[in-house]
């Protein structure tokens, strides 16, 4: 067993502990009250056309709400959180949009109110703060104010004006015009309305301001559990997107507060422990588990669009469920759950959509701030920016295409499958017990990546100690800090991995080499990765200092690449799909990562319709692939 011991508690494929009985229903209702059930609503029902709305419905004391459910007759109003008790939208043209929201208590009790939102022909304001919504106590919380002309700004502040005081951390820079801000919801008693102000002062003078609602629910069980002691607080608005034989199951195996057991095969197997071929889609949504319905009717679309929607389904036998929901960030799959969770700002097609997602930034990009190199990566197809996208700031209020959706999906999808075939095989399926668990499982049964690390080990021990420093937050030594971009150039170039990331765990390694096959075989798009000095990095100028094209298909890479891909899919042809890939080009030294996507460019390209346009200084940096890492489960 000594493959437990080593890395498995920072990776995201966490498992460990014996079995319990599975997770209980939900907890029997409340006594009734002695007092009948009225409720309130709360936010503006005159508005400017296009304001964003804020509307929060809240009950008498002594009751706690049970079901929400918010119905506007007008299809011009889309509510994406209808069961929430606090929504948030832009509101259309002017005109009357007649509404109803009706409510049942923990007692039974159920009360309706008929009102009506007026949107008049005046102008919205020139500061719009988004999105009022529902959140968990000790939950993750961000709005984002959006501002006409932001040249102009001097100064934004944030304040909660109603309910118990929070502690905002802001994102930007500098910190005074910090337009986003993010919060740990606070621990409540009853559910609590908090009411949050943001105040923009112009270099003029001017001060507007506009408001939101964050409805923090009374959550008990937030703070137990499997979840809770990963600090992770799931929304209490999950719930299946298909109705099909496991949906109860779904709801209370794979992401709730409550979870604190793996629960049974017997409950919830995993999907190919029933269906040996290729699942068809219906069976897919069935297992599908959303916070919002947008987020299963993307994930539809995509299944049903995507020219890898088959290799998908196929790699799903491997999982019990898939998991999106706004507060899931970043991504991760768990053998705990058997499960792989998906964060939803993969999946949005409008900015109404992008409004609901959380946008709290990952505190691990900082780490290897020390060290005098950086590494990035992309997809390319056709010498065109694949992935990351460009010209997408949320300022722009602007939508995706399908076919950029399912870029955005595809690579995450071939990842976070190739750990779910890590750890249940498809020669595992048929010998898994009823009365196993995939945490049972999981904790006796090495993954396949185990022997893979073992019959094609990565040989630099240089690059698996800074992976610790870049993707861990270890600590840089005074020898790592000494290394420059050419040192590590020279130790990359020489090994067998296709990431820098792969040096974090034998898991990530294998996960990798799979994902960047499967998007060169299925799609044709090719993965760069590339090499720079931390000053290059810091002002963004990105000047290449090694920078290789399909390194998949290294002659001294296909070996480790091939046993990975007939592991999890045994039915490709990978002998045949490898004389097919193209080979690898090295990019040229001292070219721009930013107008460079042909490795055969010597001099950088301006003015390249393909230059991405966001962040500081107006590009797009990907700076490693991070994913969710949670620890074992607690042994009982």
């Amino acid at each position: 067993m000594k493959w437990l011991l080593i890395g498995f508690t920072v990776l995201l494929t966490a498992c460990g502990g014996e079995q319990r009985a599975e997770a209980p229903a939900s907890a029997p209702a409340e006594s009734p009250t002695a007092t009948p059930l009225t409720l309130t609503l709360h936010g503006a029902l005159t508005v400017p056309g296009h304001d964003s709305v804020a509307l929060a419905i809240m009950p008498s004391p002594g009751h706690q709400l049970d079901t929400v459910t918010w119905l506007f007759e007008d299809d011009d109003i889309e509510v994406l959180a209808p069961t929430s008790g606090t929504i948030g939208f832009d509101a259309p043209a002017a005109g009357t949009y007649p509404f109803t929201v009706t409510a049942t208590d923990t007692s039974g009790n159920t009360q309706t109110l008929r009102r009506q939102l007026t949107v008049t022909a005046e102008p919205a304001g020139p500061v719009q703060l988004r999105l009022s919504h529902q959140a968990v106590e000790s939950g993750r919380v961000s709005l984002k104010v959006t501002v006409s002309n932001p040249d102009t700004i001097e100064q934004i502040d944030w304040q909660v004006i109603n309910g118990p005081t929070v502690s905002f951390t802001r994102a930007g820079e500098p910190e005074a015009l910090a337009d986003t801000v993010y919060f740990q919801a606070p621990a409540v008693t009853t559910d609590t309305l908090i009411e949050i102000e943001v105040s923009v002062q112009r270099s003029s003078g001017e001060v507007h301001k506009d408001n939101a609602y964050v409805m923090v629910t009374d959550t008990p069980a937030a703070v137990q559990g499997f979840f809770a002691n990963n600090d992770i607080y799931p929304t209490d608005l999950m719930q299946a997107y298909r109705d099909g034989p496991y949906s109860q199951a779904l709801e209370r195996c794979v992401y709730t507060s409550e979870l604190a057991r793996s629960c049974r095969f017997s409950t919830l197997p995993l999907i190919g422990q029933l269906q040996q071929d290729t699942p068809d889609i219906e069976t897919i949504l069935q297992r599908t588990l959303v916070s919002h319905r947008w987020m299963g009717v993307a994930f539809e679309q995509f299944l049903l669009t995507s020219a890898a929607s088959a290799d998908i389904r196929r790699l799903l036998r491997a999982a019990t469920a898939v998991v999106i929901a706004y507060d899931i960030r970043p991504s991760f799959y768990w053998s705990a759950t058997g499960a792989i969770y998906l964060d939803a700002n993969q999946l949005w097609q409008t900015p109404a959509q992008r409004d609901t997602l959380d946008r709290a930034p990952d505190y691990r990009t900082s780490f290897g701030d020390t060290l005098q190199y950086r590494s990035s990566w992309r997809y390319v197809a056709n010498n065109e920016l694949y992935y990351p996208q460009a010209g997408l700031p949320e300022t722009k209020r602007l939508s995706r295409t399908q076919s950029q959706v399912n870029a955005a999906l595809t690579w995450l999808l071939f990842h976070e499958l190739a750990h779910a075939n890590d750890f249940f095989p498809p020669s595992s399926w048929a010998r898994l017990s009823a009365s196993d668990s995939p945490l049972s499982y999981a904790n006796n049964h090495a993954p396949v990546s185990v022997r893979f690390s073992q019959d094609f080990e990565l040989a630099s021990d240089t690059l698996s100690e800074l992976a610790q420093v870049s993707y861990g937050g270890a600590t840089a030594t005074t020898t790592q800090q000494a290394l420059t971009v050419a040192d590590i150039a020279g130790e990359f170039a020489a090994d067998s991995a296709v990431s820098m990331y792969s040096y974090f765990t034998v898991q990530e390694d294998f996960a990798t080499l799979f994902e960047r096959f499967m998007m060169l075989h299925r799609l044709q798009v090719e993965a760069d990765i590339g090499l720079f000095d931390s000053d290059a990095f810091a002002d963004e100028t990105l000047t290449i200092s090694w920078a290789q094209r399909n390194r998949i298909n290294a002659s001294h890479i296909q070996a480790r690449a091939g046993y990975v891909v007939h592991q999890l899919l045994p039915e490709l042809a990978t002998a045949e799909a490898q004389n097919a890939m193209p080979a690898p080009q090295l990019f040229s030294p001292g070219t721009d990562w930013f107008t460079t996507f042909s490795p055969g460019q010597t001099t950088s390209v301006s003015n390249t319709p393909n230059k991405p346009v966001a962040t500081k200084t107006g590009k797009i940096i990907t700076h490693g692939h991070f994913e969710q890492r949670l620890p074992l489960p607690e042994l009982h």
